[in-house]
């Protein structure tokens, strides 16, 4: 290999090297901004387990004002902010969101979050997102906040000894 080429590769790694050390400092700068891939909704609690590391996922189905705990966090839906969703019986250029104001505690802090359909939050040990709404929106009903239903999916991660990692 050419001085040329090592040159180039060691100039690879220290850029690779920088970008990770920035996005770390971003994660811990602005938590729960930055996102890690989306939490496949589940309707059960599963448990996954790695060498040192157990995942447990669960879901929660909640109205505005009930409160709900999983994954050693209580969550409540305090208020929805949007509901742009398409209506089921119209055809739309784009799909919309639902975007709902959320209480969410756990043993470390208390954090007010608007929670937005299909984008995990990040709180303490655990991965919040707001997975599924019903009823589905239709353009011959208005919808009351009450009637809205929230499913919450949370994905805590645990050491396999039952203690807590970063």
């Amino acid at each position: 290999m050419t001085p040329f080429g090592k040159k180039v590769i060691f100039g690879t790694m220290v850029i690779i090297l920088a970008i990770s050390l920035f996005v770390h400092y971003l994660r811990t700068l602005f938590p729960g901004r930055i996102a890690p891939a989306p939490i496949v909704a589940s309707t059960t609690t599963s448990l996954e387990v790695s060498s040192d590391v157990a995942t447990s996922t669960s879901a929660l189905t909640l109205a505005i004002g009930e409160t709900g705990t999983s994954s050693g966090v209580a969550v409540t839906p305090t208020k929805l902010i949007e509901d742009s969703r398409c209506p089921k019986d119209v055809t739309c250029v784009r799909a919309g969101t639902v975007s709902v104001k959320t209480m969410i505690r756990s043993v470390a802090s208390t954090t007010e979050a608007v929670l937005t359909l299909g984008q995990p939050v990040h709180i303490g040990y655990a991965f919040i997102m707001l997975s599924t709404i019903t009823p589905g929106k239709s353009s011959t009903t208005t919808l009351l906040e009450s009637d809205y239903r929230f499913m919450f999916t949370t994905r805590s991660m645990e050491a396999a000894s039952g203690t807590n990692v970063h």
